[in-house]
């Protein structure tokens, strides 16, 4: 069996640990996205089977 090269183990645990830190960040803007869309008045623009809100992008399904 061929051992990887020390840089390729770097690289991949570099890559690994930058994608922990972007979702970490993901989920801090998914957090303030939630915040914001609790608060706002909803202004809903309804199309068939869902609406969506014009001012925060809330999405609700509409069943009927």
């Amino acid at each position: 069996m061929v051992q990887p090269s020390i840089n390729k183990v770097k690289q991949v645990s570099y890559l690994k640990e930058e994608i922990n830190r972007l979702k970490n960040i993901i989920e801090q803007l998914e957090e303030q996205i939630s915040q914001i869309q609790i608060q706002c008045k909803h202004i809903f623009l309804e199309v068939e089977g869902f609406r969506k809100c014009t001012k925060c992008h809330k999405v609700e399904v509409i069943y009927y």
